[in-house]
């Protein structure tokens, strides 16, 4: 779901990514990959915060999970994406203790996995990691 704009650009990307982390030991270990188990329903994390799981198509065959963490008490707020850390899930922002640092925010919180992490589909790299960001925001 690139843009055409944007579709040679990541796509060279791709290409030198797989090249120089191939051979590059920064490369090893870059991406650290676990997987987690999905939600079947919302659940109230915090006080004034729900999390419900869920995932979008990022390319064809390829689902990336993510989890909504829901602002309770300000309906209209505006919506912040944030991609995890490397050996982190989106799973991991269920917890009360990462919860509760997002409940004073006036506004929800869509933490989107790599493909490969929680229970996405796909390899993680940062060329996917471009594309799906696009395709999130879209």
């Amino acid at each position: 779901s690139c843009s055409k704009e944007m579709r040679g650009l990541v796509e060279a990307w791709e290409r030198s990514e797989r090249s120089a982390l191939g051979q590059h030991v920064l490369g090893q270990g870059l991406f650290q990959p676990r997987q987690a188990a999905r939600l079947t329903e919302a659940v109230e994390v915090a006080a004034g915060v729900e999390a419900s799981d869920g995932t979008f198509v990022a390319a064809p065959g390829v689902r990336v999970g993510y989890v909504f963490l829901r602002n309770t008490g300000e309906t209209m707020a505006p919506l912040i994406l944030h991609f995890h850390g490397s050996a982190e899930v989106a799973a991991d922002y269920r917890s009360q203790e990462l919860a509760t640092k997002y409940a004073g925010l006036p506004a929800h919180v869509l933490v989107a996995d790599y493909r490969g992490y929680g229970w996405s589909g796909g390899e993680p790299s940062l060329a996917t990691l471009f594309r799906d960001a696009e395709a999130f925001a879209e």
